[in-house]
């Protein structure tokens, strides 16, 4: 509700309880990431969408590995983010976010 509300510090802090009371509530990792994302704390973000897609939810958010591996490029390590960008490729092949992938890795190359 907060972040319908336009209310990022109180959703922040809402997802930040969730993820402590359920560490593997990978919504609220991928949530959380994005206000983090959108606030310009980069680490934060990269660590969080790391948590959104880890275990069970490694397949649920394509968008969130993409991030990620922005996220990695913006802070100029360009061989973790290419490997990432691979990975999306591999594992979501017919999907936008494997084309955004090509697009970037060809950008960068």
């Amino acid at each position: 509700i907060y972040s319908e509300w336009k209310k990022p510090v109180l959703a922040e802090q809402q997802f930040k309880l969730a993820v402590e009371n359920n560490p593997n509530f990978c919504e609220a990792w991928y949530r959380l990431a994005k206000i983090q994302q959108g606030r310009g704390s980069p680490v934060e973000a990269r660590n969080s969408f790391n948590k959104s897609v880890s275990g069970t939810c490694f397949r649920e958010y394509p968008d969130a590995h993409y991030e990620i591996a922005s996220l990695y490029l913006q802070q100029h390590d360009e061989k973790r983010g290419k490997a990432k960008l691979l990975e999306v490729i591999q594992l979501f092949p017919e999907t936008e976010w494997a084309r955004k992938s090509e697009l970037t890795l060809n950008m960068i190359r």
